[in-house]
């Protein structure tokens, strides 16, 4: 969803971010985003992400002009 994104200096090359919300995740789960292989090797989207209350934020250089579909969400509760 195009309108999730923000802007957001966590990661200066990548100063934009999103949420994608995921029930039951908590900002101490670890997550792993996998793109698609075009978005993956685009150097479009961070290599990087972050839980956080009920989701995973995700990072790009710019705001997407369209919806991206992501695969694959991995999420592992550390607790």
């Amino acid at each position: 969803m195009i309108s999730a994104w923000i802007s957001d200096n966590t990661y200066s090359l990548y100063p934009y971010r999103a949420k994608v919300t995921l029930s039951n995740v908590t900002s101490n789960d670890y997550v792993e985003v996998i793109f698609g292989v075009n978005d993956a090797n685009s150097s479009y989207f961070a290599p990087i992400c972050e839980s956080t209350s009920d989701g995973v934020y995700i990072y790009a250089r710019n705001i997407p002009l369209t919806d991206i579909t992501i695969p694959t969400i991995k999420c592992t509760s550390t607790t």
